[in-house]
């Protein structure tokens, strides 16, 4: 058994698009350029799976989120900076002495959760485990059920 990684992004239009690991890889360092995605902020999934013979058999985790471009189609290091300061709040930065506790690194996590990921609706999971399991090459459509 091998594992591997597959990343999808959302269109507009609620179609699922295939991005390569290599370019999905650019994209986040900001080597690559996107220009259809220009001045846009999409949803992406990225789908760990575990395959027999180079076919996928399982997925065992999907993570989604959000990934922004500026308007020359380079991701939004604006965003990215953000994140990694909401990150950093996430951490505790010594132990609390007696019964005091910080809420702040809980709080900071629940706002990360709620600016930087999404949760696929039912409908969106089964379509995005078809594209896993579907040949590759194929461009294919998700049937969204009115959330965005």
């Amino acid at each position: 058994m091998n594992i591997g990684m597959r990343i999808f992004i959302i269109e507009q239009d609620g179609s699922i698009t295939h991005i390569p690991v290599r370019k999905f890889d650019g994209m986040c360092g900001g080597r690559e350029r996107c220009p259809e995605y220009a001045g846009r902020r999409m949803r992406y999934v990225l789908v760990s799976v575990e395959s027999e013979n180079r076919k996928p058999v399982r997925i065992f985790h999907m993570d989604c989120g959000f990934i922004s471009f500026t308007e020359a189609g380079k991701r939004d290091e604006r965003e990215v900076i953000k994140q990694m300061r909401l990150a950093a709040e996430m951490i505790e930065p010594f132990p609390q002495e007696g019964n005091s506790v910080s809420i702040g690194p809980a709080l900071a996590q629940q706002r990360n959760l709620r600016e930087f990921s999404w949760m696929p609706t039912a409908t969106e999971q089964a379509e995005i485990e078809r594209a896993v399991f579907q040949k590759r090459g194929k461009r294919m459509k998700l049937r969204f059920l009115g959330r965005r």
